[in-house]
């Protein structure tokens, strides 16, 4: 959804959380849980442990960044935020939790960031709901293999055709949207691209039962208070629960864990 949905009309007026991903509903009817539960589904991916050096593109306003520390035991964490203004807010909200000394958000985009230190320190990458932006994906996740260590531990949330057929029919909707067409790679293409970009020991976790079903019981719910606050986003939350309702027998949800394994 992007920051074109105004975090509060998500997570609600008074809460201290900015949340912004599509959340993982198993047990839950409340978003803000939600949107914290699909993070940890990323780092249980990503097999996250104490002390690790931690990757996080796409954090927006510093939820996950934090979440890494307080949660997985992080020793240091870089978020990659490439809206300016959303970065600048994580750098102010991280300042207040005092862990200013252990996260540093860079204001780039996922294809511009090439800090060559950083990306040989870390131990793992992780991405919440926003690698499909990545211009490409796959280039990316080249990109990233080529410039970390053996070892290094991936884990993304994403979202993939069912099958490679729809990939034309769903070019549209993706463009749209700010996904790039090369992007719609199916459930059956991410094993065979995460290889060839150097990665292995690949898993994929299908979840639109936790992800979609729940998030677009959740926009029901909120259908009035979204629908009368366009300039904050609303008909956007509306749009992407009503494409995945329509969509559904199309899409699935992913949680994808790798390891960098391949001297390249």
């Amino acid at each position: 959804m992007g920051e074109l949905v105004d975090p509060a009309l998500l997570n609600g007026r008074g809460t201290s959380t900015e949340w912004m991903n599509l959340g993982w509903w198993a047990g839950t009817f409340e978003y803000t849980e939600a949107a914290a539960a699909l993070a940890r589904q990323v780092g249980y991916a990503a097999r996250l442990t104490t002390g690790d050096q931690i990757l996080d593109v796409g954090c927006g306003a510093g939820d996950s960044t934090a979440l890494w520390i307080r949660e997985f035991g992080a020793a240091q964490v870089v978020g990659i935020e490439p809206d300016a203004p959303v970065a600048a807010r994580a750098r102010r909200r991280i300042a207040t939790w005092r862990l200013d000394d252990r996260i540093t958000i860079d204001a780039r985009s996922a294809e511009s960031f090439d800090d060559a230190g950083a990306l040989a320190r870390v131990s793992a990458v992780v991405s919440v709901d926003a690698a499909y932006h990545i211009e490409t994906r796959a280039r990316w996740l080249e990109r990233l293999s080529a410039s970390c260590g053996s070892g290094t531990r991936l884990g993304l949330f994403d979202i993939a055709l069912r099958d490679a057929a729809d990939r034309a029919r769903f070019s549209g909707y993706a463009r749209r949207a700010g996904i790039p067409a090369a992007n719609l790679w199916s459930v059956d293409e991410i094993v065979p691209t995460l290889n060839a970009a150097g990665f292995t020991d690949v898993s994929v976790r299908r979840c639109e039962a936790e992800v979609f079903a729940g998030f677009i019981r959740f926009a029901c719910r909120k259908a009035v208070p979204f629908a009368s606050h366009p300039g904050q986003g609303g008909w956007r939350a509306l749009a992407t629960a009503t494409m995945l309702a329509s969509a559904g027998a199309h899409l699935a949800a992913v949680v994808i864990g790798a390891e960098r394994t391949t001297t390249r």
